[in-house]
């Protein structure tokens, strides 16, 4: 957790300050992120209610992409700024077996 004491001592001009540098690094580390990804990327992303949720990248766009969600294949319009690369996993033991 962090210690948000110190900006009660800051004057409102400061305030504006941090905040500007806040709004400057969230549009940069979008822009770093839309560079990584591709299209059929696998993404991860806060939804509206909170709740971390994965996908993949459908179709990029200038400043979002669309994700198709995992478990129920709904469509999100999502920030650059928001996106996560997933961690790859590695897919199952492809051996069938079969009963006897």
């Amino acid at each position: 957790m962090y210690d948000y004491s110190k900006l009660n001592e800051l004057a409102i001009e400061e305030l504006r300050d941090v905040m500007g540098v806040c709004r400057h690094l969230i549009k940069k580390r979008g822009e770093e992120t839309a560079r990584n990804l591709l299209s059929g990327s696998k993404v991860m992303f806060k939804g509206s209610d909170g709740i971390l949720t994965s996908g993949v990248i459908l179709r990029k766009k200038r400043t979002r992409a669309i994700v198709i969600e995992d478990e129920t294949n709904t469509r999100w319009d999502v920030p650059f700024s928001l996106l996560e690369s997933a961690p790859e996993t590695k897919p199952a033991n492809n051996i069938l077996t079969f009963p006897r």
